[in-house]
């Protein structure tokens, strides 16, 4: 995976994005920040797509997913899916609206280690 190093721990608000994909990515991207870990955000994956959040810490990928059919929620990982590379779908079509829930339905979806 090839990325610009001076994108490291900056996240990028783009034109396409809702706020409520752009409110849950800034999010986990905070979080793993809080954590230490290095991110980028937008990264484009050759022949797969453009990749939502990576920590490269741990080499973890979290792609956020706003469908509510599961067909699609599961071709996202299978898409993305590479060796050794884990692929997280975060499944918002239904996350919380109050900042403090959010920020705890988020939880579940962060690789610490």
């Amino acid at each position: 995976m090839e990325y610009d190093k001076s994108d490291v721990n900056k996240i990028p608000v783009l034109n396409a994005e809702s706020l409520k994909h752009w409110v849950a990515k800034s999010l986990l991207f905070y979080k793993l920040r809080r954590l230490g870990h290095d991110v980028v955000s937008e990264v484009p994956i050759p022949g797969l797509g453009v990749a939502d959040l990576i920590d490269l810490t741990l080499n973890v990928q979290y792609e956020i997913e706003l469908d509510v059919h599961k067909h699609i929620r599961l071709s996202k990982a299978e898409k993305y899916g590479r060796d050794g590379v884990e692929i997280i779908v975060v499944h918002c079509h239904n996350m919380p609206t109050d900042i403090k829930e959010l920020n705890k339905f988020l939880d579940q979806y962060i690789v610490v280690d």
